[in-house]
């Protein structure tokens, strides 16, 4: 029953997709909001799934790679909607979406059937825990990187002037100003660094009840979130003292998420380790 509301979810999601991108070649500005709305709908049918897929397995599930993506989706939506909120990023989702669908696409080809967690999770209660904060640093390091797209795009149109000239509405004069877009960027890379820091902390603790260590370094996935936060952390140096300018902040902010989908990809495909489970 959870995957048909999951189905459910992917399908107003891919609505949502077309929607927006409507919007952007039909240069209607009040297709945003249907788009967003439907969004919205589609992340509280997903959020249901999730529920019931939780009650079904009697654990927090994100033990394989439909559940893990699923997850991840969720999370990137959840911050996404807190963010707007504050700053108003609806148009973001011209952005976002596409991220969104590729990482949903493979979940259709993935496993989903609900599998005993492993004894060695079981061991450890702050399973559930560990795992939603790190997806919620993933998805606060994605949201940066939908942002310095959009600041890098918006840049380049206001320099060649196609959000300035008369004659037509384009759908960039929806966008917020590139301060916005560079405070955005900035904020979701805090509570990125911020989460995955307590999620390397949690995992500590946890790994410390099964194994009675607190670090393995014979463990990839642990060794390439700390150089993840390492990355974050100085590119954050960086930006809150202005060293670097917006431009570049976007820049190293997008070449940083192909290390947070390494790390979420092929640290699982390439290496074993204590993390390795799809």
């Amino acid at each position: 029953m959870n995957v048909l509301f999951f189905f459910h979810a992917f399908f107003l999601y891919l609505l949502s997709f077309f929607v927006y991108y409507l919007s952007l070649f039909r240069k209607r500005i009040d297709l945003l909001d249907w788009a967003y709305g439907i969004l919205v709908i589609a992340f509280l049918i997903h959020s249901f799934s999730l529920i019931l897929r939780i009650s079904e397995a009697g654990y927090l599930p994100t033990t394989n790679l439909f559940e893990s993506l699923s997850f991840f989706v969720w999370a990137i939506i959840l911050v996404w909607i807190i963010l707007n909120l504050r700053y108003q990023t609806i148009v973001l989702g011209i952005f976002a979406l596409p991220v969104i669908i590729l990482l949903l696409i493979p979940s259709f080809f993935a496993d989903k059937s609900i599998q005993p967690l492993k004894p060695i999770l079981q061991q450890n209660y702050l399973f559930g825990l560990h795992t939603t904060i790190i997806f919620l640093s993933y998805a606060g390091f994605t949201l940066s990187f939908v942002g310095s797209l959009a600041y890098l795009i918006m840049e380049k149109e206001i320099k060649s002037k196609g959000v300035t000239t008369p004659g037509g509405y384009n759908i960039f004069h929806s966008l917020p100003s590139l301060e916005i877009l560079d405070l955005v960027n900035y904020r979701a890379m805090i509570l990125g660094a911020i989460l995955l820091l307590g999620g390397i902390y949690t995992g500590a603790l946890g790994l410390k009840i099964t194994h009675g260590v607190y670090w393995l370094w014979t463990d990839p996935k642990l060794i390439w979130s700390l150089f993840t936060c390492l990355v974050y952390s100085v590119l954050l140096f960086f930006r809150s003292f202005y060293l670097f300018p917006g431009r570049k902040v976007a820049f190293f902010s997008i070449f940083s998420f192909f290390i947070v989908i390494f790390s979420f990809f092929g640290i699982n495909y390439i290496f074993t380790g204590f993390h390795r489970f799809f």
